[in-house]
């Protein structure tokens, strides 16, 4: 447990291969969230998922998703989840 930024980096060097699902669930500034979503990204295996919660907040899961290129999902029943299929 401790700051994302950095526990994150040396978690992804340590599983050294991809990452199936990752979510996002911490600080939730634009700033931090495009972090560590451009963070992980490079690290989801081929049918992973990124997702977020609190993605009302802010346009940082919007702008990131299109920014990829990759279709998004959105939660029926929340509107503030949301997922990115890699």
């Amino acid at each position: 447990m401790g700051d994302s930024r950095d526990l994150l980096p040396r978690l992804l060097k340590d599983l050294d291969g991809s990452v199936d699902v990752f979510f996002h669930d911490s600080d939730h500034s634009y700033t931090h969230m495009m972090w560590e979503f451009s963070t992980v990204s490079p690290f989801l295996s081929q049918g992973g998922l990124l997702v977020s919660d609190d993605v009302a907040g802010n346009t940082a899961f919007w702008d990131f998703a299109v920014g990829t290129g990759h279709p998004w999902l959105m939660h029926r029943s929340s509107a503030n989840i949301g997922a990115i299929p890699w």
